[in-house]
């Protein structure tokens, strides 16, 4: 490890593990940085335990875009003190190939925390990898990436994440520059998903198995991204979903390419824009997905998508029970508010409570064609309102 502070040293160098490890009462700190290839030979490196002040940290602290990890368990706690930001389990940047590899135990801190890693960037690849325990932190978390530029497929996650109370309260002296100008309430917790917390890269094939959030706290929270801008594709989202306000099981804000999601984890959330499927829909376009779980928040609260605010939606059906409060307004079989286009969706999930309920659409501002409801699941028929929408 002291040997890889300078890039030079690793690049070429194949490491092969022919045997477990164990780093208790070791004093291991993480690999600075790693060019190299290091092959697990499907072993274990357990007892690892990072606890001290800084950011960047994980097993390896930085992987170059010459590094490749594959092929490794790993088993521990990386909890930094301090005001640190790039924690993983693997890596706390990466911007090379991470392959097969697991972790199972806690990793924590202030803001892009992952199990596998902290960042994953343009060049990074995180395929076929495995998180287990818990992760948790402040802004931009997930349960295998903090912040993916790269590529994370067929990736699952089965740790909790951001699901108690404490877990969910921001420490106002570990708010960083990054966090200012990249979140949306520097205050509160923000951005945390099952896969990646903010992903403006490619999430494919991947799958959350664990509880997500926290109800009442939280803004931008998603089975499998908080805030997604990028693409994903073929997803699916088993867990629980809470959170205070866009909150969606498979995004909380979406602003890029989405097709063939599935959610079936119930969403929970206390606020608004509040979807089965997305929470928000800014110019995004989510097709081909679905939800059967519940949903339930206080207004703009969706099947598939809590408020449609541009883009487009086709293709999605919902069977959920989608719950509004009496105080709020807009729930809809499929998007609680629209102000956009949605064509060919369909439901049959009940939508209860709530001002303006309709089979389809809450509150309809935008276009609605080629969708049907069941009847008698919304008190309000395919639309709530319609005003000045067209259906």
């Amino acid at each position: 490890a002291e040997k890889c502070r300078l890039d030079s040293y690793s690049e070429n160098l194949r490491v092969v593990l022919r045997t477990n490890i164990d780093l208790t009462g070791t004093g291991f700190s993480g690999i600075p940085t790693f060019s190299g290839t290091f092959e697990g030979n499907g072993y274990t490196i357990k007892g690892l335990s990072i606890t001290k002040e800084g950011s960047n940290q994980g097993l390896f602290r930085y992987l170059t875009d010459t590094a490749v990890v594959r092929d490794l368990t790993v088993i521990g706690t990386v909890q930094p003190g301090g005001s640190c930001s790039r924690v993983g389990g693997i890596a706390g940047c990466n911007a090379g190939q991470i392959l097969n590899c697991s972790v199972t135990g806690s990793v924590s801190g202030s803001e892009y925390i992952g199990g596998i890693a902290g960042i994953n960037k343009i060049s990074g690849v995180i395929d076929n990898c495995k998180v287990n325990g818990r992760v948790f932190g402040s802004h931009f978390v997930g349960g295998i990436v903090g912040e993916n530029k790269g590529v994370v497929r067929e990736s699952s996650n089965d740790a909790k994440i951001n699901d108690t109370s404490a877990q969910n309260t921001v420490d106002l002296s570990e708010i960083t520059l990054d966090t200012i100008t990249g979140s949306e309430a520097v205050n509160a917790v923000t951005d945390i998903g099952g896969i990646s917390g903010i992903s403006s890269g490619v999430i494919r094939n991947c799958v959350n198995n664990a509880d997500i959030g926290y109800q009442h706290m939280g803004y931008n929270i998603g089975g499998i991204a908080g805030t997604q801008s990028g693409s994903l594709i073929d997803c699916e989202n088993y867990g629980y979903v809470r959170g205070r306000k866009e909150v969606g099981g498979i995004v909380g804000q979406l602003n890029g390419s989405m097709s063939n999601g599935h959610n079936s984890g119930d969403v929970i959330a206390t606020g608004n824009r509040v979807g089965g499927v997305v929470g928000m829909n800014n110019n995004g376009s989510p097709g081909i997905v679905s939800n059967t779980g519940s949903v339930t928040g206080h207004s703009n609260v969706g099947g598939v998508v809590g408020a449609m605010m541009g883009g487009s939606m086709r293709t999605a059906y919902n069977t959920g029970t989608v719950t509004g409060s009496m105080e709020g307004e807009c729930a809809g079989g499929i998007a609680g508010y629209n102000a956009a286009e949605i064509v060919s969706c369909h439901n049959v999930g009940a939508v209860q409570i709530g001002m303006g309920m309709g089979g389809i659409v809450g509150v309809n501002e935008g276009t609605v064609t080629g969708s049907y409801y069941l009847e008698g699941t919304a008190s309000g028929g395919i639309m709530g309102q319609d005003v000045p929408g067209s259906a």
